[in-house]
């Protein structure tokens, strides 16, 4: 802000003034820490150290600190401005002092102009972005330095009065051409226009405390009015001012602990929505984990092999030196059993032998282990199935609430306004059902079809 503090002037502007605005303005937010520094405030110091160099100037030649005499004694004029002669907490962090001000001045205009207070209210430009620089600035940077300082010097007689009467003064000049705009950047555009124009300080202030007589203001316009009568702004006790000062505190206290409730509630719900979405980013990364493990033991898992028994069929009827069909037993033994009763034939009947019943044995226990196999297998691919089906649902549900969630969060931080939750949100679509556990050793072997040409071994089984 020091740069842009009376940039054309040429001691401000220059190293020696920008140091000592620097000073006062640290010595003054030193003093008073509740504040600190306010936008403001710097122009407020730089006419100050301005007035107080001059005379520091021209005591130069007497006393020889004069020049540090001159900013300690802007810097006692500005701790007075702030907390003696302007309305606390003016300058306040949260410009409660500011607020309360432009209430007291909205209803000095419904008073004294009625007809632009309404226009103004139908316009829907508030006063704080027309007149927040009077009041923070004391008209320092919106009027010329020689008016500035005439206004202070009833400043700082008069007390905080002269700024409401001078803002009367601008808003009843330009109440015609006001009346008849319908747009707020054009009304401060001639507002500011009409304050930089302000050069005769005389005829400024002649207005600002005339006391024309009721009847007459009613009869005759402001620019009727004879000067003898003084015309203006009229009766402004500081009676008046300070009992509209307490109830705009009042209603200003109100309305800023309902926007702090506001705002501590709009916090709150926005902490909820990032602590929803962070839980739905880390479900969908815990699903998406799964889902990728669920497909790597899918890949590394072997392909379902055949039954070791899958050619006996025909294997065991078949020899295996020339391939010509073996003789069934069955038949051998009717042939012996046949050659004995009928007496014919010296061989004895044919029996099985030890190494011929362990090797059935065998072949038996073989099958059914590899048919126990084979319906675990199926069962462990089946489950791989569900939980990758299960995985996939998972990660699209998720994938859909953590879009809502972002569109809200968005919606809610854009518009400044408030986040609504949503109290009840659509159930996520139920995965399917996993498989239940591999069927019986006893039920996988009866549910195992039947072959037309089954072998000696299955006739046994």
């Amino acid at each position: 802000d020091l740069m842009r503090t009376f940039p054309t002037h040429p001691w401000v502007a220059s190293g020696e003034g920008q140091a000592a605005l620097r000073r006062v303005l640290l010595a003054a937010a030193v003093h008073n820490p509740a504040v600190g520094y306010c936008q403001g405030l710097n122009f407020v110091a730089a006419l100050l150290l301005l007035v107080c160099r001059e005379a520091a100037d021209t005591a130069g030649s007497v006393v020889p600190d004069a020049p540090v005499r001159g900013e300690e004694a802007a810097f006692w004029l500005l701790v007075a401005m702030m907390e003696r002669i302007q309305y606390i907490d003016l300058y306040a962090r949260d410009l409660v002092g500011c607020q309360v001000e432009l209430r007291v001045l909205e209803g000095l205009l419904q008073d004294k102009l009625p007809k632009l207070a309404h226009h103004f209210e139908a316009m829907g430009c508030p006063l704080a972005m027309l007149t927040t620089d009077w009041f923070l600035c004391a008209y320092s940077k919106v009027v010329p330095a020689e008016t500035a300082v005439r206004i202070w010097d009833c400043l700082f007689a008069e007390g905080a009065k002269v700024l409401f009467r001078v803002a009367l003064v601008f808003f009843g000049e330009a109440e015609k051409e006001l009346l008849a705009m319908d747009n707020a950047g054009e009304a401060l555009q001639l507002l500011k226009a009409r304050a930089g124009d302000a050069h005769d300080a005389d005829a400024l202030l002649q207005e600002a405390f005339g006391h024309a007589p009721a009847v007459l203001r009613r009869v005759l316009p402001a620019a009727l009015t004879p000067k003898w009568l003084g015309g203006g702004v009229g009766s402004l006790p500081m009676r008046r001012i300070n009992e509209a000062r307490a109830l705009g505190q009042i209603d200003v206290e109100r309305e800023m602990a309902e926007v702090r409730e506001k705002r501590a509630e709009y916090r709150r719900k926005a902490e909820e929505e990032r602590r929803k979405q962070q839980e739905a980013n880390l479900a969908l990364r815990e699903a998406q984990v799964e889902s990728r493990k669920v497909e790597a033991g899918m890949r590394k898992a072997p392909p379902p092999r055949a039954s070791p028994t899958h050619n006996l069929r025909y294997s065991d009827n078949m020899d295996s030196k020339n391939g010509s069909p073996r003789p069934s037993p069955s038949g051998v033994a009717d042939r012996d059993t046949a050659r004995v009763a009928g007496g014919g034939g010296a061989g004895p009947s044919r029996q099985p032998s030890s190494s011929s019943t362990s090797g059935l044995t065998q072949l038996v226990e073989a099958k059914r282990e590899a048919q126990e196999a084979a319906a675990r297998e199926r069962a462990a691919a089946e489950e791989a199935r569900n939980r990758a089906a299960l995985a996939e649902a998972r990660a699209q549900t998720m994938q859909s609430e953590l879009a809502a969630l972002q569109e809200r969060l968005a919606r809610a931080e854009g518009a400044g306004g408030e986040v609504e939750g949503d109290a009840h949100r659509a159930a996520p679509p139920q995965p399917p059902p996993l498989a239940g556990p591999p069927p019986p050793r006893d039920s996988v072997r009866a549910e195992r079809p039947v072959h037309p040409r089954q072998s000696w071994t299955d006739a046994i089984l």
